[in-house]
């Protein structure tokens, strides 16, 4: 009669079963019965009452006092919450139509023609060359000549067209200058208005720093975000973000406020004759000075 090995605090059972020696005498296998309530349990310390869950914490109805700029709530696809930011920052803009991005233009010019200035109070200018190689020279010159915060919007081709100017804008250590791109597909063998990142890895050696918003609230903040680096680094900036996906896209949004560029800015000192900067043995090829500090 096969009986079960007692090991220690336990009983092999022949069947692959544990089973507890007090529990159970050595008795022939089929005669054992251990139920889970005969098992023995270890003593444990008695479980801590837990305090019950309070409910969710009500709205802090001094939130706006404890948050100078909450932003603006506002509905708005990507390319209008950065011409927001463009409307109240840029000194002016220089830029050729392409699609998706044409709409980040339109939108500043209307905002220019209807009378608006900027948080500088000054009444910016809006000029479309004749192609995307000129609008990017353009902006250059603008910033090279005392423009504060010039920018150019661009997309897909018209990034490649300008490439060579793109290169030469990073090279002369323009602060202040940003390049809105709404990203589209490289047209090959036929036109396309499919989004991609192919205008954006074009980009990339030319020394830009280079921000992506992935949403419209991501594409706002960056642009008041792109204009400050870029003074602060005299290094121009781009702040993409996909094309229809997110410049079309319209989206639930709290704009920055004027009031919060003019306070936090922040700005570099540019000597326009020698190019001499506030910060030691740093010299621009534009002038970043701009602003409240």
């Amino acid at each position: 009669m096969n009986f079960h090995c007692v090991l220690a605090d336990w009983i092999f059972h022949p069947s692959g079963r544990l089973i507890f020696p007090n529990a159970m005498e050595a008795f022939p296998m089929n005669e054992a019965e251990v139920t889970a309530s005969e098992r023995p349990t270890s003593k444990r310390p008695p479980k801590k009452s837990s305090p019950a869950k309070s409910s969710k914490s009500q709205p802090n109805p001094d939130l706006k006092a404890q948050v100078p700029f909450p932003g603006i709530e506002s509905v708005m696809h990507g390319n209008g919450a950065v011409a927001h930011v463009m409307e109240h920052v840029c000194d002016g803009v220089i830029g050729y139509p392409i699609t998706p991005s044409t709409e980040i233009s339109e939108i500043y010019e209307a905002y220019r023609a209807s009378g608006g200035i900027n948080v500088w109070d000054r009444r910016p200018f809006f000029f479309e060359p004749e192609g995307e190689h000129s609008a990017q020279s353009g902006a250059m010159g603008a910033a090279l000549t005392g423009g504060k915060y010039i920018s150019n919007a661009s997309s897909s081709q018209g990034i490649l067209y300008g490439l060579e100017s793109h290169f030469v804008t990073a090279g002369k250590k323009i602060g202040g200058f940003v390049l809105q791109i709404a990203a589209r597909v490289v047209s090959r063998n036929s036109l396309n208005v499919i989004a991609g990142h192919d205008d954006v890895y074009a980009l990339l050696p030319s020394g830009y720093t280079i921000f992506f918003g992935s949403n419209p609230q991501e594409a706002a903040d960056l642009a008041a975000i792109t204009y400050r680096s870029s003074s602060l680094s005299l290094i121009p900036a781009a702040n993409a973000m996909d094309g229809f996906s997110t410049s079309h896209m319209q989206s639930e949004v709290l704009l920055p406020e004027p009031e919060l560029k003019t306070t936090r800015w922040g700005t570099i000192e540019v000597d326009t004759q020698s190019k001499r900067t506030s910060i030691q043995n740093v010299y621009s090829g534009g002038d970043a000075a701009s602003g409240g500090s």
